[in-house]
């Protein structure tokens, strides 16, 4: 009963500390709200960038006012939301 060594196998090892991170990314349920009265979202970096972001949250919108994102964050229900003010708002 008690003499028997037990065998390891690889799925009951942990990874190395110094193994690579997995490049698999859920995106998180929380929103982007990106101000900016100047946005131009037709160049490619800009649609990029929009692009990750996408990648690691459910939702990115754009508001090109102050008034706009504010009334956009006042429908929001739930949730957590992040803003992000670039450039121009006047």
């Amino acid at each position: 009963m008690g003499g028997q060594k037990s065998k390891s196998t690889a799925s009951d090892r942990t990874a190395p500390s110094d193994a690579m991170p997995s490049r698999r990314r859920m995106t998180q349920n929380y929103l982007v709200i990106w101000v900016d009265g100047n946005i131009d979202e037709n160049p490619e970096d800009c649609r990029n960038t929009l692009a990750q972001l996408r990648v690691v949250v459910s939702e990115v919108n754009v508001c090109r006012t102050l008034e706009e994102c504010i009334e956009f964050l006042n429908e929001i229900d739930e949730g957590k939301a992040f803003v992000i003010s670039s450039g121009a708002l006047g």
